[in-house]
């Protein structure tokens, strides 16, 4: 989100919101379970992170082939993190 204001002779202000670090990593997840890939610059970002954890977890990281209770466990992961 980004919400720009602008004053004549006073500059201009903005703000800049970034999804939480979870919900990036929640959403990677399913796009690359679901589908193989990821959709955005951000989930694409966050595949490396993604396959550090997965790695961390014992897993390997071959998404579309990750079993129900392997998804289940990265998500729990993620929440914690």
């Amino acid at each position: 989100i980004i919400n720009l204001e602008s004053s004549l002779s006073q500059g201009s202000e903005f703000t800049i919101m970034f999804p939480s670090e979870q919900k990036v990593l929640r959403q990677c997840l399913s796009e690359l379970y679901h589908k193989g890939h990821t959709d955005s610059h951000i989930t694409k970002a966050a595949e490396n992170d993604l396959s550090e954890l997965a790695e961390a977890c014992g897993i390997m990281a071959k998404w579309k082939s990750l079993q129900a209770n392997e998804y289940n466990r990265l998500l729990s992961v993620i929440d914690e993190v």
